[in-house]
């Protein structure tokens, strides 16, 4: 093959790659994928009782204590349930475990997990007393919400 011909092979060569790295840039920048959808959280009970119910101050005040009071509660019962189904968990490892104990130990995670509902019905009901006439609308308008997040099971990721 002579030089010239050679050269031309290479220029048609070089030319091909050129208008394939142009186009492949070219797709990639206009079907550039989109980051994964974030879940984002949505707003808890304190934001929307702020934009929604439109507490005052001192509503807020009052709530803002109430709910520091209700959380330092159920802190010490998640806590305390925590632990109760970790060694109800490790039972596991023991097969000579009888099912009566098993049952029995069931029943305390049970009885946790009443108590957590109980002081959650109470909370919502404590600060049901802090709205007035006009916002007891917007606040029960908000609480099947705030019902159906603590009911329904955790979403894939």
């Amino acid at each position: 093959m002579e030089n010239g011909s050679k050269n031309k092979a290479l220029v048609s060569i070089i030319a091909i790659l050129l208008l394939t790295n142009i186009s492949m840039l070219v797709f990639i920048l206009r079907h550039k994928e989109e980051p994964p959808h974030q879940d984002t959280k949505k707003p808890g009970l304190t934001e929307r009782i702020k934009k929604e119910v439109m507490f005052d101050s001192t509503q807020m005040a009052a709530f803002e204590s109430r709910k520091k009071a209700h959380w330092d509660r159920m802190r010490v019962i998640f806590d305390t349930m925590t632990a109760t189904k970790e060694r109800f968990y490790y039972l596991t490892y023991n097969p000579q475990t009888p099912d009566s104990y098993l049952d029995s130990q069931a029943s305390i995670i049970g009885l946790q997990q009443k108590q957590i509902d109980l002081n959650m019905i109470r909370y919502f009901k404590d600060v049901r007393k802090i709205c007035n006439k006009h916002q007891l609308p917007k606040y029960d308008s908000i609480l099947p919400e705030m019902f159906k997040r603590m009911t329904e099971p955790p979403r894939k990721k």
